[in-house]
């Protein structure tokens, strides 16, 4: 592939860079970015044959995901909100993709307690002293 290509087919989304499920097999990178991914899998501790005795293999996972007609996705408004319909591949997460819509964390307090999932419990703590 000449330069044009590559930028083309990465525009595209026909070309993207993948990173690490780490495990005892699967595809290696080469060059710096199996240089990059064995730095940060030597600061794990965990040797492959610990994922071979535990079943995991392992696997790469596309940095980017299409969004659009490739996912069937499909948003309509409803009298709560809005309702998103969407198909993702493996691997891949419904958060993620809907925070892309409202651009920062998604929030959603909890049935009768009022607290704000997905929150740590000091972040919680130190807004509830805000608040008081």
């Amino acid at each position: 592939m000449n330069d044009v290509a590559i930028k083309t087919a990465w525009e595209t989304g026909e070309l993207t860079f993948s990173g690490p499920m780490f495990g005892a097999k699967g595809l290696k990178p080469s060059g710096a970015a199996a240089l990059a991914e064995n730095i940060v899998s030597n600061l794990t501790g965990i040797k492959d044959r610990t994922y071979a005795e535990c079943d995991i293999w392992g696997n790469r996972r596309a940095g980017r995901m299409p969004v659009g007609a490739e996912l069937g996705l499909r948003v309509a408004e409803c009298e709560e909100g809005i309702v998103f319909e969407f198909t993702l591949p493996t691997g891949a997460y419904a958060t993620t993709l809907l925070r892309e819509f409202v651009k920062g964390a998604v929030e959603r307090p909890e049935e009768g307690g009022g607290e704000e999932r997905g929150k740590g419990e000091e972040e919680v703590e130190a807004k509830k002293q805000r608040t008081d």
